[in-house]
C-alpha cells in the first residue's frame, strides 16, 4: 500500500511541476524526462526482494518523455540506456555532448517527425552485475535470499536475454522472449555451439 501511495505522490508531483511550468508558460519550450534508477523484484522467481538479476523486472524502468514535438501516448520499443540521457540532453540543449560520453542521443526517437523506429539502432544492451564490497551500513545491502547473483555479464537483445555468470559452474542463461516474455525457461543447452560463440563474442 505505501508502494502504491508513493508512485502516487510522484505522479500528483510531476502533473504540479507541469501546471506551474504552463502558468509560467514555460511549457512550450521544457522537456520532462521521468525514469528510475533500477527495477526490484518483489516475490517474482520466488525471490526476496532485490533488485540485482538480469531479468526485466530489475533491468526494465520507465523512461517517459513530454515536451515540444514529442508525440502523446507514443510506445518506442527500442533498446535505451541510461548513459543515452546525457547525449539527449545535450542535443536537447543544443550543445554536442562531451566525447567521453557514452550512448546515442534518443531525440531521433521521441521528436514528433521522427518515425517511431529508429533505424540502425543498437541490437542489444549490456547489462552486467558486479559485487559490491560488502558494507552492513549500505542501505541497498541486498537480504541473504533476496536473489542476489554471483557476477555476471548479460546482453539484452530486443527478443532474447544470454546471461554468463561468473561462478564456479560457469553457467549460462538463454532466454527467448517471444516464447517466454517472463524470463522462466532457461534453454541456453539448446543452443548451437556457433550461436553461443555468437552471444559470447559479443
Amino acid at each position: 500500500r505505501r508502494r502504491a501511495q508513493s508512485v502516487l505522490a510522484v505522479d500528483r508531483m510531476v502533473g504540479a511541476i507541469r501546471a506551474q511550468l504552463a502558468t509560467l508558460g514555460l511549457d512550450k519550450n521544457t522537456y520532462v524526462v521521468f525514469s528510475s534508477d533500477n527495477g526490484y523484484h518483489l516475490g517474482e522467481y520466488s525471490l526476496r526482494e532485490g533488485k540485482r538479476t538480469p531479468f526485466d523486472v530489475d533491468v526494465h524502468v520507465p523512461l517517459i518523455v513530454v515536451g515540444p514535438n514529442v508525440r502523446a501516448g507514443a510506445v518506442i520499443d527500442n533498446l535505451v540506456e541510461n548513459v543515452d540521457l546525457c547525449p539527449t540532453f545535450a542535443e536537447i540543449a543544443g550543445r554536442a555532448p562531451p566525447t567521453s560520453a557514452d550512448g546515442h542521443s534518443l531525440f531521433s526517437l521521441i521528436s514528433g517527425n521522427a518515425p517511431l523506429t529508429r533505424t540502425p539502432w543498437r541490437a542489444g544492451v549490456l547489462v552486467e552485475h558486479h559485487h559490491a564490497p560488502y558494507d552492513s551500513g549500505d542501505p541497498d545491502k541486498q537480504q541473504p535470499l533476496s536473489g542476489d547473483p554471483p557476477d555476471y555479464e548479460a546482453l539484452r537483445m530486443a527478443n532474447s536475454l544470454y546471461v554468463e555468470y561468473d561462478n564456479p559452474a560457469h553457467e549460462v542463461g538463454y532466454y527467448d522472449l517471444r516464447n517466454d516474455p517472463n524470463e522462466l525457461h532457461n534453454v541456453a543447452s539448446q543452443l548451437d555451439a556457433g550461436a553461443r560463440k555468437n552471444l559470447h563474442d559479443l
